[in-house]
């Protein structure tokens, strides 16, 4: 086997001055965080624990602090390799704040949903079902979620057709559409930017 040379002395005195310059900073700010005074100075004029004291009794600062540890465990959880599409739901509440007496104002609250979906690196669709009398089964076995678009169902004499509702189905997840005729059922499944079909 060929010898790996050792790396030189410069190469860890680089190393230690790069981390130290990276992580100065923060023991300076971390530092400079148990000064009395209301403003930065350094070196501080005294020591004092006020501003901890101040932090955690105050709701607003502890519900922020609360919010960027679920924030970041979401993004870890997102960012965590999968092999099954995962689907969050994210609620955002409007809170009302405090209106002092003898005043009026007018407050706008809004608030929203938001649904994320993170895939798998190779998303795949498998649609499959059946039909019991008029009622149509649809599957999706696949590990990510597809969306059903364009669907009719075409009589076999009159050759006439009637639209049927799409739907988004999850991985795992299960449909069933009540059919208002006998003839076959036809749906685009599309996949991200891949479109097929899919007949029952």
């Amino acid at each position: 086997m060929p010898r790996l040379d050792r790396p030189s002395p410069m190469l860890h005195v680089a190393g230690c001055i790069g981390l130290l310059y990276l992580t100065l900073p923060v023991l300076v700010v971390g530092l400079m965080s148990f000064s009395e005074s209301r403003y930065l100075a350094f070196p501080p004029p005294g020591w004092s624990t006020e501003w901890y004291a101040k932090f955690f009794s105050d709701p607003i600062w502890t519900g922020a602090m609360l919010n960027s540890f679920r924030l970041g465990l979401c993004v870890a959880a997102i960012a965590t390799p999968i092999d099954r599409e995962r689907v969050y739901r994210i609620t955002v509440k409007p809170v009302v704040g405090d209106i002092s007496e003898g005043q009026s104002g007018l407050k706008v609250l809004v608030g929203y949903d938001v649904l994320a979906m993170v895939r798998p690196g190779n998303p795949v669709s498998k649609i499959s079902g059946g039909r019991e009398g008029r009622t149509l089964i649809v599957r999706n076995e696949g590990n990510s979620s597809a969306e059903l678009l364009n669907g009719k169902q075409c009589g076999t004499v009159d050759k006439s057709c009637s639209a049927l509702a799409g739907k988004r189905l999850y991985s795992g997840a299960e449909w069933r559409l009540q059919l208002p005729g006998d003839g076959p059922v036809e749906y685009s499944v599309k996949l991200g930017d891949h479109l097929s079909t899919v007949r029952f």
